[in-house]
This record gives structure tokens, C-alpha cells and sequence, in this order.
């Protein structure tokens, strides 16, 4: 083992932001999405928020619209207002030093493996489905694209990734080997590096040291499940490595540039990730 490294875009002790999409979880933003998704800091960023004059005053607004949005900017009531915001530092300056050594390191590394085969050696510490959904319509649509095998940790040729990464595989390849929860294996794989996360594909000579100590997932149930879902604009550990909390491709063409946002989807409909009891309740009902 020549290194052990952590994944330094999926940190959240960095910074934090006071924008109302992060107050729901305490501010919390990766640095991923601070330096490489808005590249936000130092600057700041600008934000545009929509109003209306005669909704602001409590008036109807004469086409029955109850909110602002798309349809209004041609609306003599309609103007925007301009917020400056800027993310915080939530370690001192040293220490902010530390951790772009450690991205810097973490980069080349990156730059070393990516797009390349490697070998891996890993255990499964979760499968999920891999799903896409689309906003047209009433409700999100979801659609079945194979299987995301998650993983605490794993080896990476010499090297020890110790934080989460994924590995994705065809539902041909999920019917050949059975992949469950607690399964380890060595196998080749191709190195990708997508949105702040470790993803691995192409899977192949591989080799089972240990069975799952679960059966695989059902995909029946799941895509029933999905009708229920809920959405949660952050991605937290307990969720990513929950039975229930599965990360989709969001392809939603009006809301972002390159048409394709990622959410962490929660298959039992819990609001938010801090009230979650499904683990409590897993527990009871095996002691009863």
C-alpha cells in the first residue's frame, strides 16, 4: 500500500453558505459544489430572486397565478432582486491551507488513474439501483439503468481510497454475479472521477471472495417505491449507504446548463435526512 487517500470534493467541514437552498441542512455545502460546480469562493455569487409587486402586497394577480415564475417576465409586475452571497469558512486559514495541500495531492492522484483500467479490492456496502428521472409532466418519472454498487472503502492498485466510492454495473452483469450487501471481490475496472465522486464501470475478470450476507434488491419494489419518493438537495452519508436512499440523474433541461443534476432520492418519503428513524425502526423489528 503506497497511499490512503480520502475524497477531499465530498467534504462538508470546509465551508458553509447561507443561501436558503442550504438552510434546510444547517448550511451545509461540499466543497465540490463551493470550487468546482459554482466556484463561488472567494468572489461570492449573485442570485436573482423573482417578485411580483402586486403578490407582495397580498393582491390576485389577474391570470391566477399564485407564485412567481417562468410565465411572468413579460408582466409589467414582475422585477428581480439581486442577493450577493458568499461562502464561509468554517476552519481557520491554516487550515484551509491544509486541505488545498491535500486537494492538490488528491488532483494528481485523480490525474494519475483517471480513464485508466486498475485493479480494485473492495467489500459491497451497499447496491442500489441506478435510476434517471425526468421532471416532465405532474410528477418525476423514473426509469431503470442498471445497478451502483457502494463501497466504505477499497483498495485501488497499491493505493487505499479510504472514503465512499461506487462502482456501476449492467443489470446483465447484477443477473451473472448476485451482488448483495457485505460481498467482497477483486476485480479490473475502469477509473472515472464524475461530480465529486469515485465511479468506477466496466467491470470485469472478477473474482468473489466472500457472498453477500443479503439478498439482492428487488427491482419491482423499488421502482413502486419511487412513486412515494422524496428529493433532498444534499447528499449525506447515512443516506448514500441506506437501503432506502438511492442517487439519481435528474434530467431536467430547464433548470440546469448541462441538462443532468444528481439527487439523493429517499424511497421511504422521509423529508429530511435529520428526522430519518428508519434505521431505529429496523432495528426493533429484528428484536421483536
Amino acid at each position: 500500500m503506497r497511499k490512503v487517500l480520502r475524497n477531499q470534493y465530498k467534504r462538508h467541514d470546509i465551508f458553509s453558505c447561507n443561501h436558503s437552498a442550504h438552510q434546510r441542512f444547517g448550511g451545509a455545502v461540499s466543497t465540490y459544489y463551493i470550487l468546482s460546480e459554482k466556484k463561488c469562493y472567494p468572489e461570492g455569487c449573485i442570485n436573482f430572486i423573482w417578485r411580483c409587486r402586486l403578490l407582495n402586497k397580498g393582491h390576485a394577480c389577474p391570470k391566477k397565478f399564485n407564485h412567481v415564475g417562468r410565465k411572468c417576465f413579460s408582466c409589467r409586475e414582475y422585477y428581480e432582486e439581486k442577493f450577493c452571497q458568499q461562502p464561509r469558512l468554517k476552519v481557520s486559514v491554516d487550515e484551509y491551507r491544509e486541505f488545498l495541500r491535500e486537494k492538490e495531492d488528491f488532483d494528481h492522484w485523480i490525474g494519475q488513474h483517471k480513464g485508466q483500467d486498475v485493479e480494485i479490492d473492495t467489500e459491497i456496502a451497499a447496491i442500489n439501483p441506478s435510476l434517471i428521472m425526468t421532471n416532465g409532466g405532474k410528477k418525476p418519472r423514473f426509469r431503470f439503468n442498471g445497478w451502483i454498487l457502494v463501497f466504505d472503502s477499497l483498495h485501488v492498485n497499491y493505493d487505499l481510497f479510504d472514503d465512499t466510492a461506487f462502482a456501476w454495473i449492467s443489470p446483465k452483469t447484477q443477473e451473472n454475479f448476485l451482488f448483495g450487501r457485505g460481498a467482497s471481490f477483486e476485480a479490473i475496472a475502469r477509473f472515472n472521477f464524475e461530480q465529486g465522486r469515485l465511479l468506477f464501470n466496466r467491470l470485469r475478470r472478477v473474482e468473489i471472495k466472500n457472498p453477500g450476507i443479503e439478498d439482492p434488491p428487488d427491482i419491482n419494489e423499488i421502482m413502486v417505491a419511487t412513486q412515494t419518493a422524496s428529493r433532498f438537495p444534499v447528499q449525506t452519508e447515512k443516506c448514500i449507504h441506506c437501503p432506502e436512499g438511492v442517487l439519481v440523474d435528474n434530467v431536467d433541461y430547464k433548470k440546469t446548463r448541462n441538462g443532468r443534476r444528481r439527487n439523493l432520492v429517499c424511497l421511504k418519503g422521509v423529508k429530511n435526512p435529520s428526522e430519518c428513524i428508519y434505521h431505529l425502526a429496523a432495528i426493533l423489528d429484528s428484536d421483536k
